[in-house]
């Protein structure tokens, strides 16, 4: 109760903030190296759970298997195929193969700020704070499955979407929301 309180007042603070544009991007940027380090403290701290090792083992397959196989599953096959080009980039270490989640979530905020830039300016720097502490994004930010890359597919949909319905009918706009 008393983290959510002091969570509330820092978005007040936050809105209440007569700051120039260059403070603005400083202090977006220390949101997003906030997100960046509670998503990266402890991410190896657990082993590798049940789901975890089944994505880790879709994203091992080569990926013409990789998409066969989630065919059967409930799980769309970006992130196992996103994953697969992680891990032989980065290694199968715990913590590496959790960056890639790690990564989406931190993406998820920066999105989060543009999605909420579209309203206003400050409106977007509450936004991202509140989505670098949330529980949930940081939890699934520290998990090898999909949730985070999902949650930032969404952010750029309902960003496109937006665009969309404030009269932007670029070419451009209409594929990246059909896409995400």
């Amino acid at each position: 109760r008393q983290r959510s309180v002091v969570i509330v007042h820092l978005s007040l603070v936050i809105y209440n903030a007569a700051v120039s544009a260059k403070a603005r991007s400083i202090l977006l940027l220390i949101i997003l190296w906030l997100a960046f380090a509670v998503r990266a403290y402890r991410l190896d701290a657990q082993s590798i759970w049940y789901d975890e090792g089944l994505s880790i083992q879709l994203a091992s397959l080569p990926p013409g298997q990789t998409i066969a196989l989630s065919a059967m599953t409930d799980h769309p096959p970006l992130h196992a195929l996103l994953l697969g080009g992680w891990l032989r980039l980065a290694g199968d270490s715990d913590f590496a193969v959790r960056f890639l989640s790690l990564f989406c979530g931190v993406l998820a905020v920066a999105l989060t700020y543009a999605w909420g830039r579209q309203i206003d300016e400050r409106a977007g720097l509450i936004a991202a704070f509140l989505m670098a502490l949330a529980p949930f994004a940081v939890y699934y930010s520290q998990e090898t499955r999909g949730y985070t890359l999902l949650t930032a597919l969404v952010l750029v949909a309902a960003i496109a979407f937006v665009k969309l319905l404030r009269g932007d009918q670029r070419r451009r706009i209409w594929i990246i929301y059909i896409g995400a």
